[in-house]
């Protein structure tokens, strides 16, 4: 009898399996050509510019007041980032290629509203820019008729411009970092995609962390 009873649930277990990888895990059939542009909808947490910039700064350094009676913040600017990503798909499933993504990013320094000694709020503030490129890989989980769901990483170099302004002059502290250029490793790790649409023109939409920030929307075509 228990061998019975075992012989079912393996039956029912396998066909359980088989309906969920037939229907959950299906795909359509996909054009080989890929290309999508999409740009932030919020404000993201930068990872390529660096918040210590500042604190690294040896006007700060050599200041002996400064470190009680400043503040940072920390802003992307309106859109945060525009991505460019073309894709070849491989098969129905995987498509690789690369991601092209510009980003920009503001910081300031200024004194906190409780303090005195400085006469004027925004002490200093420094405009940061990227042109990144980076290898990018998509897994469809699930895509079918006008919907699909998929997974993406990219991973890359991102080109940096850095230019510090002070915008105090008449106070103790100089900010002389001036410009600089670098270079760094960039990514970006879209864990939930969500797409919708035709066969040839869809909306998407990721959630993820790195270059694009948080949340991005945008428009696909494929050929």
């Amino acid at each position: 009898m228990n061998k019975k009873l075992l012989a079912f649930g393996c039956l029912v277990a396998m066909s359980v399996v088989t309906v969920v990888k037939a229907q959950f895990f299906r795909v359509r059939e996909l054009p080989r050509h890929d290309i999508s542009l999409c740009m932030s909808v919020s404000n993201f947490e930068p990872t390529l510019f660096s918040k210590g910039h500042f604190g690294s700064c040896p006007s700060i350094q050599r200041s002996g007041v400064s470190g009680d009676v400043i503040e940072h913040s920390y802003d992307g600017l309106a859109g945060g980032s525009a991505n460019l990503s073309y894709l070849y798909n491989l098969n129905n499933r995987l498509g690789v290629g690369l991601q092209f993504s510009y980003l920009e990013a503001l910081e300031e320094v200024t004194a906190r509203l409780d303090n005195s000694h400085y006469s004027h709020s925004l002490l200093a503030e420094r405009n940061c820019s990227a042109f990144c490129v980076m290898p990018s890989a998509r897994w469809y989980w699930w895509n079918y008729n006008h919907f699909g769901c998929y997974t993406r990483v990219a991973a890359g170099f991102g080109f940096l411009w850095e230019k510090e302004n002070d915008c105090n002059l008449h106070d103790d502290i100089d900010f002389t970092c001036g410009k600089r250029k670098s270079a760094k490793f960039a990514y970006q790790l879209s864990g939930l995609g969500l797409e919708w649409g035709g066969s040839l023109i869809r909306g998407f939409a990721e959630g993820g962390y790195g270059v694009q920030g948080y949340i991005t929307i945008g428009v696909k075509a494929t050929l």
